[in-house]
C-alpha cells in the first residue's frame, strides 16, 4: 500500500482512478436503486389491479361502501377519461364501456376518438397481461393502457380486461420533462468531460513537459533536460540527461581526435617535401604528387569519419547564405568560364542538416558541376510531398546511365584527365544517406541542360 503513494506521480494516477471508479459505481448504483424501485411499485400496481374483484368483494363486505347494485347511480359510467373493453381468448370484443352515442358525445366536446370495430384486434394496443404502456398516435393523441387479466367464471370466458385512460394534458409535462432530462444529461456529460480532462492533464502533465523539453533537445534549444519531474520519473530523465551530455562528450572528443590526426598527417606530409628538396627536380614532382594524392586521401577520409554525425539532436540551417559563399568561391577560381549561375532558393528555405555537412556536401558537388558546366547552371529547392528536394543542373556533357550509380562509389572517377582521389560523390553519398536522404543523377527535364543530379531529404 506504501508503494502506491509513494511519490506524487503514483498519488496522482491513483486519485484520477479513485475519482473515476467512484463516480461510475454511485452513477450504476443509483441507476440501478432507481430502476428496482419503479419496477417494485410497477408490479405491486399491477397486483393490486389484477385483484380488483377480490378488493371490491372486501371492501363491500365492510359495509362502509354502497352495495354493487347501487353504483350506477352513484358512480358515472360515461367517464371522459376512462374507457374499458372486455376480450376473451380468441381476441373477440365481449364487451366496451363507451359506446357509439358516448362516443358521439365526446367528439362534441372536442375530444377525437376513433371508430374501431374491434378493441381486442387494434394493432396499437398490447395483448400480454399484466402490462402497461404509453400509447401515442399520428395526431397527437395521447392514452395509457393496462392490460389485466379476467379469470374464468360461470359468467365469463377466459380472457383480458383493457382499460384505456387519457392523458393529452400530462404527455405535454412528459415532452417538457425529456427535454428537460436531454439537457441535463448533456450538460453533466459536459462538466464529467471537463473534469475527466482536468484531471487528465493534471496527472499527465509531466509527460507533456518532458515531451516538449525533449523536442527542445533535439532543436538544439536547449542542452539537457531542465524541469523538476516526479519521484518515478526522475531516474528516466537523470539517465536522458547522462545519456545526452555522453553523446555530446563523445562527439566533441571525436572531432578533437579527428583533427589532432589531421594535423599530425599533415606536419608530417610538409616535412616529407621539404625533405625532397635535395633530391632531383624530376623525382621531387613526381613524389610531390604522390604526397600530394596521399594527402588528399588522408583528408577524405578524416571527413566522411567527421561529417554526418547527427546524434539526437535535429539540425536546421539557412541554405541560401551557404550556397551563396561557396558560389562566390567558385565564381573566382572559374573566372575564365563566365558561368551563368541561377539560384531558385526562396529567402527563408532550410534543410534539415548541420552547416558543416551542407558546406562539404554542396562544395563537392559545386567544385564538380563547375568544372563539368560549359555556360549555366542552375540550382532548385523545392518542397516535396515527402521531403526536401535539391536540383542541380548543368549543361556540360552528359553521363551515361550505366556508370550514374558508380560514381558514388569510392575511387570511381568520371573526369580521368585530371587528377583527384574519386572520393568526392562517395563522401556527399554517405552524409546524405546519415539524414535517411538519397541522391542520384537523371536525365535533366530541361533539354539545353546536360546533366541533372538530384538529392532528397525528408522533413523528419
Amino acid at each position: 500500500m506504501k508503494r502506491l503513494v509513494s511519490t506524487s506521480f503514483r498519488r496522482r494516477v491513483l486519485a484520477v482512478s479513485l475519482c473515476a471508479g467512484l463516480s461510475f459505481v454511485l452513477v450504476i448504483g443509483f441507476l440501478y436503486y432507481q430502476i428496482a424501485k419503479a419496477n417494485l411499485i410497477k408490479d405491486y400496481s399491477l397486483q393490486v389491479y389484477s385483484h380488483i374483484p377480490a378488493i371490491t368483494n372486501e371492501l363491500v363486505s365492510s359495509k362502509l361502501v354502497p352495495p354493487p347494485e347501487s353504483w350506477p347511480t352513484i358512480y358515472p359510467n360515461d367517464s371522459e377519461q376512462f374507457a374499458m373493453a372486455i376480450c376473451d381468448e380468441e381476441n373477440n370484443e365481449l364487451w366496451r364501456s363507451m359506446d357509439e352515442e358516448s362516443r358521439q358525445k365526446m367528439l362534441k366536446a372536442g375530444l377525437f376518438v376513433p371508430k374501431i370495430d374491434n378493441y381486442c384486434l387494434d394493432p396499437l394496443l398490447p395483448t400480454k397481461l399484466n402490462t402497461v404502456e404509453l400509447i401515442q398516435t399520428e395526431r397527437g393523441a395521447a392514452f395509457i393502457t393496462q392490460v389485466l387479466p379476467l379469470d374464468a367464471t360461470e359468467y365469463n370466458p377466459q380472457g383480458r380486461i383493457i382499460v384505456f385512460r387519457r392523458v393529452g394534458d400530462k404527455i405535454e409535462n412528459l415532452t417538457e420533462l425529456k427535454t428537460h432530462v436531454m439537457l441535463a444529461t448533456g450538460f453533466v456529460a459536459l462538466i464529467i468531460a471537463l473534469i475527466i480532462h482536468c484531471l487528465y492533464r493534471w496527472g499527465f502533465r509531466p509527460f507533456k513537459t518532458l515531451e516538449q523539453e525533449l523536442k527542445d533537445v533535439k532543436a538544439s534549444k536547449k542542452n539537457k533536460l531542465l524541469e523538476t519531474y516526479p519521484e518515478d520519473l526522475a531516474p528516466l530523465t537523470n539517465a536522458l540527461n547522462e545519456m545526452i551530455f555522453q553523446q555530446q562528450e563523445n562527439e566533441q572528443r571525436y572531432r578533437r581526435a579527428l583533427n589532432d590526426l589531421a594535423h599530425s598527417l599533415k606536419t608530417r606530409v610538409a616535412v616529407s617535401q621539404a625533405l625532397l628538396s635535395d633530391i632531383e627536380q624530376g623525382k621531387i614532382d613526381a613524389i610531390n604528387q604522390q604526397l600530394l594524392e596521399m594527402d588528399d586521401v588522408i583528408q577524405g577520409q578524416l571527413k566522411r569519419a567527421s561529417f554526418g554525425v547527427k546524434g539526437i539532436t535535429e539540425n536546421s540551417t539557412l541554405i541560401k547564405p551557404v550556397i551563396n559563399s561557396l558560389l562566390m568561391m567558385f565564381d573566382k577560381v572559374h573566372m575564365d568560364k563566365g558561368l551563368q549561375v541561377e539560384l531558385f532558393i526562396s529567402k527563408g528555405q532550410t534543410l534539415p542538416m548541420s552547416k558543416s555537412d551542407i558546406m562539404e556536401v554542396f562544395g563537392n558537388l559545386l567544385e564538380n558541376t563547375y568544372r563539368f558546366a560549359k555556360s549555366r547552371i542552375d540550382i532548385f529547392v523545392n518542397n516535396g510531398e515527402s521531403g526536401l528536394m535539391v536540383t542541380i543542373n548543368n549543361d556540360g556533357p552528359p553521363i551515361e546511365p550505366e556508370i550514374r550509380d558508380k560514381l558514388f562509389q569510392r575511387g570511381v572517377r568520371a573526369d580521368e584527365q585530371n587528377p583527384g582521389t574519386g572520393l568526392g560523390l562517395a563522401l556527399c553519398d554517405e552524409i546524405i544517406h546519415s539524414y535517411k536522404g538519397a541522391i542520384w543523377f537523371e536525365d535533366p527535364a530541361d533539354p539545353s541542360m546536360g546533366v541533372s543530379l538530384k538529392i532528397m531529404l525528408p522533413y523528419t
